[in-house]
């Protein structure tokens, strides 16, 4: 890519530039981020090496002076993207894809308010970009070819896995896979105390539980076998496993399945 430019820089807007530095998918130079906070710029520019100005509208233009950037991300909250779009209508070029990261706001928004003949795609990031892993949902408008499809799959791979999914389930799909790796870190500190509980150190009973977790999705990752295959092959007759797995089962399905639908109901109303 030649220049990707950024409207907000913010604290998601930072971690998706880091990943994309990180990644090579542009250097810190072909990044230029719009942002009206001055403390915010200065800190974008010497830790990221960034450039960053007050009004980054003018870059979008492709003139003599400046590159058409690939794309266009708007990375701000709902309530302030009539304010960037309202700097970035009538100059955002043809062939540029506007990515938009503003949570909530469907692409007919975005539409209205830029022009419907634009190529637009909504994206709802993985939160969990400094390692690489978690799925990013993505919308494409109409205009989206297979062309641009290469370069947002770029783009969201350097922040972890892409799924393609209808706008209709953004919702669910945020109240759902947003709050997952909570699920994951509570079970963790469980595990751990109990750990300590059993006498090991507490660094130990870390070490322990996370090699195991990571073990656990990357066995059923790399064999598509489902969980509970796995779970069979571990519970041997009369072993200790088994009646662990007793006491999990007056409950703890049903709790992490009905939390999960809470999140998913509340996703649905908002």
């Amino acid at each position: 890519m030649n220049k990707i430019v950024f409207f907000g820089g913010g604290q998601m807007g930072t971690g998706i530039m880091k990943g994309l530095i990180a990644a090579g998918v542009v250097s810190a130079g072909q990044i230029v981020v719009s942002e009206i906070n001055p403390g915010r710029r200065n800190f974008l520019e010497k830790e990221l090496g960034v450039r960053a100005m007050e009004d980054a509208s003018g870059e979008l233009s492709g003139s003599d002076e400046t590159v058409t950037p690939d794309i266009a991300v708007i990375a701000v909250n709902p309530y302030q993207l009539e304010s960037v779009t309202g700097i970035m209508k009538g100059k955002v070029q043809p062939e540029t894809i506007v990515l938009s990261i503003a949570s909530g706001t469907p692409i007919a928004a975005i539409e209205e308010q830029l022009g419907p003949e634009l190529k637009i795609v909504r994206v709802l990031p993985n939160t969990m970009i400094e390692v690489k892993t978690g799925y990013s949902a993505v919308t494409p408008n109409a205009n989206i070819t297979e062309e641009d499809r290469e370069k947002i799959g770029e783009f969201v791979s350097a922040l972890g896995q892409i799924m393609y999914i209808k706008e209709d389930m953004f919702q669910a799909f945020s109240a759902y896979a947003g709050p997952g790796p909570m699920y994951a870190y509570k079970l963790i500190e469980s595990m751990i105390n109990a750990g300590v509980q059993a006498g090991f150190s507490r660094e130990d009973s870390r070490k322990i539980v996370i090699q195991n977790i990571k073990g656990a999705a990357m066995t059923l990752e790399k064999t598509g076998d489902h969980p509970a295959a796995r779970v069979d092959l571990m519970t041997s007759p009369a072993g200790i496993t088994i009646d662990g797995l007793e006491v999990l089962e007056n409950g703890f399905a049903g709790i992490v399945m009905e939390s999960i639908k809470v999140c998913v109901d509340k996703g649905e109303r908002q």
